[in-house]
C-alpha cells in the first residue's frame, strides 16, 4: 500500500498514466505544428511562383486598352495575377496572351512548374488544412456521441 501510494498523485492517477498522457499531448502538438509549417511552406512556395509571373508580364506584355482598343496597354498586376492563376489552374481562358517569343518561352516553363510543382502543392496545402479540421471535428464527435452500455439491446433486435 505503501508504494501504491508514493506512486500516485491526487485524484488517484499514477504518475506514468499521468506522464504517457502529457507525453501524448505533447507529441499530437508538436504533430500539429509540423503540419503547420509543411502548410506554411507551401503556400509560401505558390506565393512566390505568383510573384515571379506578376512581376514578369507586366513588363514585357501588352493588351488592347480599355478606353482605345486601337492603342496597346502594359498587363496591370491584376491582369498578370489572373493570368497566373487562370494557367496555374490549366484552365486557359485565352482573353490574355502571351505575346514574344520569349514571352511564349518564359510561360512555356511557368506552366510545367505551376502544373507539375505548385498546383500539387497547393492541393497538399488544402488537404493538410482539410485534414485537421477533420480531426477536429471527430473529436467534437467523440465528446458529443452518446456512450451506449454494453450489453443494452437498443434496437430490439435481441
Amino acid at each position: 500500500a505503501a508504494q501504491k501510494m508514493a506512486t500516485t498523485i491526487p485524484g488517484g492517477v499514477g504518475i506514468a498514466e499521468s506522464a504517457a498522457a502529457a507525453l501524448a499531448e505533447q507529441q499530437r502538438e508538436d504533430e500539429m505544428l509540423e503540419h503547420a509549417k509543411v502548410v506554411a511552406l507551401r503556400i509560401i512556395g505558390v506565393a512566390i511562383y505568383l510573384i515571379v509571373g506578376v512581376a514578369y508580364y507586366p513588363s514585357t506584355e501588352t493588351r488592347p486598352c480599355d478606353d482605345d482598343e486601337t492603342e496597346m496597354c502594359r498587363w496591370t498586376i491584376v491582369d498578370a495575377l489572373y493570368f497566373c492563376m487562370v494557367t496555374m489552374s490549366t484552365v486557359g481562358y485565352g482573353d490574355l496572351t502571351p505575346t514574344s517569343v520569349g514571352s511564349h518561352a518564359f510561360t512555356s516553363v511557368y506552366i510545367l512548374v505551376g502544373i507539375g510543382a505548385v498546383f500539387v502543392q497547393l492541393s497538399a496545402a488544402f488537404s493538410e488544412c482539410f485534414f485537421a479540421v477533420e480531426r477536429a471535428v471527430d473529436k467534437v464527435m467523440a465528446l458529443v456521441r452518446p456512450v451506449r452500455p454494453e450489453g443494452v439491446d437498443f434496437d430490439g433486435a435481441g
